[in-house]
């Protein structure tokens, strides 16, 4: 039997407003406080706000 290819989705990432960094989207936070939102690591999420 020929085994089915398994094809990894590239993983989405944004870059931090604050510390520059490119991180996968699942540690990313939006803050609304500013306008248009900040897109942010949760890390400097604590700093943001």
């Amino acid at each position: 039997m020929a085994k089915k290819e398994v094809k990894k989705e590239p993983k989405l990432t944004f870059k931090c407003k604050v510390c520059g960094k490119a991180k996968n989207i699942e540690n990313m936070r939006s803050v609304t406080r500013f306008f248009p939102p900040l897109v942010v690591c949760t890390e400097c999420e604590r700093q943001v706000r």
